[in-house]
Parts: structure tokens; sequence; C-alpha cells
């Protein structure tokens, strides 16, 4: 969905990129900041212990659950002030991709 919403801005179709954003924050945060912990992290931090042996893999893919959970709670304080911004300001603008965009139009420039 995040890329449909950058098509629709790249077309200047600015409300429908709203309204495909607001859909993608709401989807993102029900399943990576609910779904995610609640089913998968729970289910191989507790529930797993019941089915298979404990093995040294299993302690290394459930770090990197966790490391994964632990990075999209950052993606979401992000995706969150993107869409806070948004609301407060009228604009959705990803700065990111702005600076990429305008260092290499500087680049051609200078060419």
């Amino acid at each position: 969905l995040l890329e449909l919403a950058k098509l629709c801005k790249y077309v200047k179709k600015k409300q429908i990129a709203e309204i495909v954003f607001g859909c993608f924050t709401v989807i993102w945060i029900v399943t990576r900041c609910f779904l995610f912990p609640s089913r998968v992290l729970y289910s191989t931090l507790h529930a797993a212990e019941k089915y298979i042996d404990m093995f040294p893999a299993y302690y290394i893919f459930n770090t990197l659950l966790i490391v994964l959970q632990f990075l999209n709670v950052m993606w979401t304080v992000l995706i969150l002030k993107i869409a806070v911004n948004g609301l407060l300001q009228g604009n959705v603008e990803d700065s990111r991709s702005d600076s990429e965009d305008s260092s290499s139009e500087e680049e051609e420039k200078d060419r």
C-alpha cells in the first residue's frame, strides 16, 4: 500500500494518496504492533517449549524475531510522525525521499 500511495502522489492524486497512506498506517499498526507480537512472538517464545526441544538455532531465531520487532516499533514511530505531520500541516511528505531526489537532481545540474 505504501508503494500505491507514492504512485498516487507522483501522478498528482493527492487525496487518493493520503487515503491510501492512512489505510497503510492502520494496517501496519494492526499487523506489526499487535498481531506480530501477540501471535508470532508469543508462539515462539512461550508456546514452542511444549512442542519442540530447545536447540541453539531456536535462540538465534527468537533473537532475530525480537530484533525485527524492535525495528517494527522504530518504523512505526517514523510512520506516525509522517501521519501526524500530515494531519497538522495538511501535507504528507516523506523527507527521506525528498533528500534523495534533490541530491540526484543537483548532481545532474552540475554536469
